[in-house]
């Protein structure tokens, strides 16, 4: 609920949906006060990333289409620790081989356990265009001797049109490097330098290019600088507006070497085109020939320049949150720490890692220590990894069963790194759907695991996982007495939480018992069977409501309003976690609780803190 004043009014509603410390039937007890007084649940993407990472993102894309959709009340923005040092990236590119690769050592340690490096290769790539477009009759990419403007080698390119085709088409090369690591955030103040070599003057049927592809741009454009090597610039076409796209015309001599630097930042401000919320996605050079004409170039000499990395970075993204912060929309900056184990450290003082010391990143352990040591919550991400297309494995129960257990068994081994959350809400995420995300958290919380559950987007792109919500919107609701940083993180770390579609849901979620207990605490059970409330508003008749015990769905509640209130006498003799999801008329996941946690004794795994000793008596 993005209306402040209407959440702060909902917590009289909360009571009447019974958010209570109930008495038992008939008992006669007064009611006592609510488990929530004075909390409210906001709404919270907790994973995002923007113009600090790879991908297309930008801050303002992504509040654009928060405040689109009107239900989110926090953003914290988690661009990736080792992007904001810009460690391990690619500075330049001498065209010793060509369009063949060049070879960088990164170190790969914490990734590749037992080798502390591993030789990777930048290349130049052609891009290739739609199959049923027009083509140049001819074009070739080739290394070549002379001319050089450093080293040994250049790039030649040359292209030439058929003959009557009196439309421009284009002979483009992309620059390649492993992991996006030329990729460049604006907000360091980039310049790229360019040497190039026209061979022959281009007449008014050819021209050189060369083009920066950056950031998406509300609503839904992603922007461009594009530097020509012409007598004029491009037709100003119907197409051409219909792009978020700034073009300029470059000086330059042909049969000579023309040193270029592009100053990327300075021109994305001057040209409105997001400025320092932009990332250099991709550099491009290119060739085009209309009318059988033909030509050539030779490039050399690529070279990228910033002025921000690490602190000073982050304390930028700081500085372009709060300037895009406003009264019903709280703008945080945390970080994927991801070099090693993918991990987000929230939080107000968690630094970058020392990524000169530190080159090989932290394992999970160490990872979850450091955002704990700087007073963070760590929140495990993608629990099935992040290389998987999600084709992989869905369908194949085998190899979705064999998953689960790998999964399980390497998250018991290490305690889930004894991190606060960990990623459950993904519709799909990995090859894995939801239930398979949920049937794994089921089973770690069974084996005396307790950790948050959220729900979250990881998305790289303004254009998706918003409204659209597929494959992955969710987001999270944390009972928390107000939205400012510290409350929040106390509410993930007790797991006063439920995650859905922010597309389908806003509301109130939770569960509770007349022992003073409610979802996310443990209980040490003394007595069976426990009398537990299911409570839940925002609904729609024809939906349902299935109330999990360990993992089974032990009833199906058919929902004929839009509030849900239900009480079950649930045995606990034995371990319980105790959870609910509801689910549309089609049988999409709508929203889920986190659980309530009955033991019969403490569990043998160190039990985090909050959950025994927090703000409600035991």
């Amino acid at each position: 609920m993005s209306d402040r004043a209407r959440r702060s009014g909902t917590r009289s509603l909360a009571l009447a949906f019974g958010l209570l410390l109930l008495p038992r039937c008939g008992s006669g007890e007064p009611q006592a006060p609510s488990l929530r007084e004075g909390l409210a649940p906001y709404c919270a993407q907790l994973h995002i990333h923007q113009s600090m990472s790879e991908g297309e993102a930008s801050f303002l894309g992504n509040v654009e289409q928060a405040r689109q959709g009107g239900v989110i009340d926090v953003i914290w923005f988690t661009d990736h620790d080792w992007r904001m040092a810009l460690h391990s990236y690619v500075s330049e590119f001498g065209f010793e081989e060509g369009v063949g690769p060049e070879m960088k050592v990164i170190p790969t340690r914490a990734i590749k356990p037992g080798r502390e490096s591993e030789e990777v290769a930048t290349v130049w790539l052609p891009v290739e265009h739609e199959p049923e477009s027009p083509t140049l009759a001819s074009t070739t990419a080739t290394r070549v001797g002379e001319p050089v403007h450093q080293g040994a080698g250049a790039l030649r390119l040359t292209a030439r049109a058929q003959k009557g085709d009196g439309a421009f088409r284009r002979h483009e090369l992309r620059f390649k490097a492993p992991g996006h690591r030329a990729i460049r955030p604006l907000a360091t103040n980039v310049r790229v330098h360019l040497s190039i070599f026209p061979v022959g003057d281009p007449g008014p049927d050819t021209r050189i290019l060369v083009r920066f592809l950056l950031s998406e741009q509300p609503p839904d454009r992603r922007a461009e600088l594009d530097y020509w090597l012409a007598p004029r610039l491009p037709e100003d076409t119907e197409a051409r507006r219909s792009r978020l796209v700034a073009d300029h015309l470059m000086e330059f001599e042909p049969g000579r070497w023309n040193h270029f630097t592009f100053h990327l930042t300075r021109d994305a401000i001057a040209d409105e085109l997001g400025g320092m919320d932009n990332s250099v996605g991709e550099i491009r050079i290119a060739l085009e020939a209309r009318n059988g004409a033909r030509i050539a170039a030779v490039f050399d000499d690529l070279r990228i320049e910033q002025d921000l990395t690490g602190e000073p970075l982050m304390a930028r993204a700081w500085e372009m949150a709060r300037a895009l912060s406003s009264d019903d929309l709280s703008l945080y900056v945390g970080q994927e720490m991801s070099y090693g184990a993918h991990l987000n450290g929230l939080g107000p003082d968690v630094p970058l890692l020392d990524h000169a010391r530190f080159p090989h990143g932290l394992l999970g352990s160490e990872t979850v220590t450091f955002i704990h040591d700087h007073g963070g919550v760590a929140i495990l991400d993608h629990m099935y990894g992040v290389g998987r297309k999600v084709e992989d494995l869905t369908g194949d129960r085998e190899a979705e069963s064999r998953m689960i257990r790998q999964t399980v068994d390497s998250l018991l081994r290490v305690n889930a790194y004894g991190a606060d959350a960990i990623e459950v809400g993904y519709p799909l995420r990995g090859g894995m759907s939801l239930e398979h995300h949920l049937a794994a958290w089921d089973r770690i919380g069974m084996e005396g695991v307790v950790i948050t559950g959220v729900g979250t987007a990881d998305t790289h792109s303004n254009r998706r996982s918003w409204r659209t919500g597929r494959p992955n919107n969710w987001t999270t609701w944390i009972w928390a007495a107000s939205p400012g940083m510290e409350d929040l993180m106390e509410g993930i770390r007790t797991g006063a939480a439920a995650f859905g579609d922010p597309t389908m849901w806003d509301g109130h979620m939770d569960i509770s018992i007349p022992q003073g207990r409610a979802m996310g605490d443990v209980v040490i059970a003394s007595h069976s069977p426990v009398e537990i409330t299911f409570t839940c508003d925002g609904l729609k008749p024809g939906w349902e409501a299935r109330l999990v015990n360990n993992g089974a769905v032990f009833e199906t509640v058919p929902l004929t309003a839009s509030e849900f209130r239900a009480t079950r006498q649930i045995p606990v003799e034995k371990t319980s976690i105790v959870r609910f999801c509801v689910y549309n008329e089609t049988g999409q996941a709508v929203v889920c609780s986190n659980p309530l946690y009955f033991y019969p004794s403490s569990p043998q795994r160190l039990l985090p803190g909050a959950r025994l000793s927090g703000r409600r008596p035991a």
